[in-house]
């Protein structure tokens, strides 16, 4: 059975600090249990993180990572379709080392010549 609204799939991205676990904490059995549920409704679970793979797969355990139908990791840097990598990214790759120093050197620049009320 799949579950659907007006015959499409639903899909549920949850978060995991303060949403599927406490605050940088491990998932708990209840809400183990309610995300065990709505797999077996038929509805599309997955996660979505700030956070690095490492910490995702801690705090909500190896076989909900991989029960997810998607987890997004490092804010969509990783993402993984059932348990399996399939895209990723890097700033760096993206910019290249140089474009990335020459952001960097920007941002803290700027930061460092701002002008606040108390600087300290």
């Amino acid at each position: 059975m799949e579950a659907n609204f007006n015959g499409k799939k639903i899909l549920a991205l949850f978060d995991v600090d303060k949403t599927l676990t406490p605050a940088r904490q491990s998932i708990q059995p209840d809400m183990i249990e309610t995300y065990n549920a709505c797999i077996a409704k038929g509805v599309h679970m997955g996660i979505v993180s700030g956070s690095d793979y490492k910490k995702v797969s801690e705090q909500v355990g190896m076989d909900i990572v991989n029960k997810s139908v998607y987890c997004f990791c490092e804010n969509g840097l990783l993402a993984l379709k059932n348990g399996v990598e399939f895209d990723k990214q890097s700033i760096k790759d993206h910019l290249g080392e140089d474009n990335l120093q020459r952001l960097i050197n920007f941002v803290l620049h700027y930061i460092a010549d701002l002008k606040l009320p108390k600087k300290r």
